[in-house]
């Protein structure tokens, strides 16, 4: 018997879910769907944006470090430290392809609130996050549109693309069978041809429940079953191609995203750089600074990763990959007595890859260490402009992607000036 994969068995049911159990503004999203990949990389804690994005070192009211540096690359600008290296290394490697978003506005100084507005804008507590949004169009092509490796996800009403996979090797384990050795009660595993029999058997009594339901819900869960089941065949089918296995490492993390993007199983994977931790209420100088150069230092790794795989339309996969590094706030613009600094509402954020103005850094601080105003049309720093605020930083991935972000994000404004 032929083993069933998720595109043949698709073709068994009713329909899938792609259309059917997701709202209709999703379904209109796909018609103008992006080719574009994205990896986020989040760094959340709060990090110390005048160590690398922000250059504010004539800024009396910033603390700024001593021997740090401004250095131009065309239009793109960053700090260059003695001790961060890998900083310097991976602009000069990858800093046309860079663009520095400084100012970003995150109305609150609360962790868990911050991580909810830089994710979503904040719209509304079920609001579904950039990566969901941004995998959603892809929903009946892919496996695993959105995957979480590790970090923060807000799935709200799209749950069924959001899949956190983790870092210790559980779907490895579903996958081969062998996570069955982890239950307490003793078991036997079946063998490929027995399984494949249940598989063809499962499918079909799906296909033939969704087919004799009548309500408009019951036939939306039937569908939504078998896409699921269609999805974990298609998984078993790549077990041999995807290495699941690895640890909490951040270069763990970047392979399997890598993998994921390579093989068609995802579009948008999620990682976590924590370094020390970037929460740096005590010792923020010598903290932020090991962290940043551990961080440019993966970013670089990552970079060379994608450069070294093939991308679908005959390029390299870093051809068709965003990697969106963010963290959830800054920091203040002083130390505190115990030579840390506090939570401040505003950020900045690193976007690399095709799609993007790169070579270039945008936005900015006031002299009171405000982000500036933006004009959404050229991506300057404007009087006259808009608060370069979470939801429109989101707004703008979404526009990069091709999807309609009004469906999405009311109120809000994409920088368009920001994308190429």
């Amino acid at each position: 018997m032929t083993k069933i994969n998720r595109r043949n068995f698709v073709q068994m049911t009713a329909g899938t879910v792609g259309l059917a159990a997701l709202p209709n503004h999703v379904a209109r999203a796909m018609a103008s769907e992006s080719e574009l990949k994205f990896i986020f990389v989040q760094c959340f804690g709060g990090w110390d944006v005048t160590r690398v994005f922000a250059n504010v070192l004539d800024n009396g009211n910033v603390a700024t470090e001593e021997q740090g540096q401004a250095v131009e690359l065309g239009d793109l600008v960053y700090i260059s430290h003695p001790n961060r290296p890998a900083v310097d290394s991976f602009f000069q490697s990858w800093g046309e392809s860079c663009l520095i978003v400084n100012g970003i506005l995150v109305p609150s100084v609360s962790h868990d609130a911050c991580v909810h507005l830089m994710l979503t804008g904040g719209v509304a507590e079920s609001a579904p996050d950039w990566c969901v949004l941004l995998s959603a169009p892809v929903v009946d092509t892919m496996a695993l549109p959105h995957l979480v490796i590790e970090g923060s996800s807000f799935a709200g009403t799209m749950s069924g693309i959001s899949t956190r996979v983790g870092t210790s090797g559980n779907m490895d384990g579903l996958l081969t069978g062998h996570i069955i050795d982890k239950v307490d009660e003793p078991t036997s595993v079946h063998g490929p041809d027995v399984e494949s029999v249940l598989d063809a058997y499962q499918a079909q009594r799906a296909s033939d429940w969704t087919d004799s339901q009548t309500g408009d819900q019951a036939i939306a869960l039937g569908e939504a079953f078998s896409t699921a089941t269609g999805r974990a065949y298609e998984m078993k089918d790549m077990q041999d191609v995807v290495n699941w296995s690895g640890g909490q490492d951040f270069n763990d993390q970047t392979r399997l995203a890598v993998e994921l993007l390579a093989n068609g199983v995802s579009r948008c994977v999620t990682v976590r750089y924590s370094g020390a931790g970037w929460d740096t209420h005590q010792d923020n100088d010598d903290t932020q600074s090991n962290n940043f150069e551990g961080l440019f230092s993966a970013l670089q790794d990552l970079l060379a990763s994608l450069t070294n795989e093939s991308g679908e339309a005959g390029g390299t996969l870093a051809d068709e990959t965003v990697v969106v590094v963010i963290s959830e706030m800054g920091r203040t613009p002083n130390l505190n007595e115990e030579d840390g600094k506090d939570h401040w509402p505003f950020t900045s954020a690193l976007v690399v890859g095709p799609g993007v103005d790169g070579g270039r850094t945008a936005g900015g601080f006031d002299d009171h260490f405000y982000g500036h105003l933006i004009d959404p049309e050229t991506g300057e720093a404007s009087e006259d402009g808009i608060d370069l605020s979470a939801g429109s930083f989101g707004a703008t991935l979404l526009a990069l992607a091709g999807i309609d972000y009004e469906e999405y994000l009311p109120g809000y404004q994409a920088i368009t000036g920001l994308l190429s």
